[in-house]
């Protein structure tokens, strides 16, 4: 070979071409929203984790029209009872979970709130509720070792690897969708109660993250590796699924900001929002199907060994995380309550499964002794309440109704 037929060859310095610059800014804002959320969220897993014995448990549950569904101890010791309808809480209005959310993150354990209400005979009543700490003492090493793993370790690992992915491969579709499914997952677990200057914002962002779960998993089996070949003939399928999928989610996420303060406007369209929620955890369920029949699929059709290796091991990795949901999930639907039990700390699942027993939504703030799961609108009241150092795990896939 001589030198004239060697043709000098210049590897181009990685450069970011200015297309690219909208989704590199899209990418950092939405980062930042991800990221500051998980951050504020994770100083309150922290904080309630190192001293429950400093926070008050909501000592009543209720439903958006304002009636009381549930007390716990405190509260019907002070004259409160189911059917009762509050009216004002410490003399102010009772409007929504931010005002209660508020008052309990002000006072301390042994304080005393005043609850006007109207009993179902029409004779109005003022309780003075003596509050009650979520736990008396710290919790053990393992339910720490499940709160750093499950609520802080995960959620961030996931976050970071779905935005490292997408800052290098911004231009690649399939990488958004990685991002978008690992923002979705980081929200499956998370601990009921968290309150700050963000909260309606940080509750909406949870809200829709977990209520999207079930689209991304379907475009995720759709795209990865490529294309599949039903979605080039058949384009339009798909938003069979996700059109309804994304109605709802918004839906959801519309009435958990407005249970903050404005629960007359949400009411109304409560028991259609129930029956859509309902509707969703089976759509839920649908989605991980397709997604192990989809990588399933695609392992069958791989162009090489290596590339069906990988994505046996991805559907085997996936299987270890999402099998456990699944069999809960639907274990759950049939037995009509929670499969677990009592399970450590303040912990909740996004699923969204429905107690044949209990006729009506109610909001947060049931005891300890309660492990049904009752279908839920989301966000009233949403405090952390047990005794003993032992809350309610709901269980909801999704959306919260998350």
């Amino acid at each position: 070979m001589t030198p004239s037929s060697i043709r000098a060859t210049t590897i181009a310095p990685f450069t970011r071409t200015p297309t690219g610059r909208p989704r590199l800014i899209a990418l950092l804002l939405l980062a930042a929203v991800a990221f500051l959320c998980q951050g504020l969220y994770s100083k309150y897993v922290i904080d309630l984790y190192r001293d429950p014995a400093a926070r008050s448990r909501i000592p009543f549950r209720y439903a958006v029209d304002r009636t009381v569904s549930n007390v716990n101890d405190e509260a019907a010791l002070a004259g409160l009872g189911a059917g009762d309808l509050i009216l004002t809480v410490n003399d102010k209005a009772f409007d929504g979970a931010a005002m209660l959310n508020k008052v309990l993150s002000t006072s301390r354990p042994g304080d005393i709130v005043r609850v006007g209400s109207r009993h179902a005979d029409g004779r109005l009543f003022v309780a003075d509720i003596r509050l009650v700490a979520v736990g008396s003492s710290s919790y053990r090493l393992r339910d720490w070792m499940f709160a750093i793993v499950a609520l802080l370790l995960v959620p961030a690992l996931a976050l970071t690897l779905g935005f490292a992915l997408a800052w290098f491969r911004p231009s690649d579709p399939r990488a958004w969708l990685v991002l978008a499914l690992m923002m979705s997952f980081s929200q499956i677990y998370y601990v009921q109660g968290w309150g700050s200057t963000l909260r309606s914002f940080g509750h909406g962002y949870r809200t829709f993250a977990g209520a999207t779960f079930s689209i991304w998993l379907v475009l995720f089996a759709t795209y990865f590796p490529e294309r599949a070949r039903w979605d080039k003939k058949h384009p339009f399928w798909k938003w069979i699924f996700l059109a309804p999928v994304m109605a709802i989610a918004l839906l959801s996420v519309a009435n958990e900001v407005l249970a903050e303060n404005h629960l007359a406007w949400i009411a109304p369209w409560q028991g259609v929002l129930t029956r859509l929620q309902a509707a969703q955890t089976l759509l839920r369920l649908f989605s991980i199907i397709f997604f192990f029949a989809g990588l399933a699929a695609s392992r069958r059709q791989a162009p090489t060994r290596d590339a069906g290796r990988r994505l046996g091991a991805l559907w085997k990795g996936a299987a270890i995380s999402l099998f456990p949901m699944f069999g809960l999930v639907v274990i759950g639907l049939i037995r009509g309550k929670n499969p677990i039990g009592s399970p450590p700390g303040l912990v909740s699942l996004h699923v969204d499964l429905r107690d044949c027993r209990q006729a009506r939504s109610g909001y947060a703030g049931s005891s300890a002794a309660e492990h049904e799961v009752r279908p839920r609108a989301p966000k009233s009241g949403d405090f952390p309440s047990g005794s003993g150092g032992r809350a309610v795990c709901r269980r909801r896939l999704c959306c919260q109704s998350s």
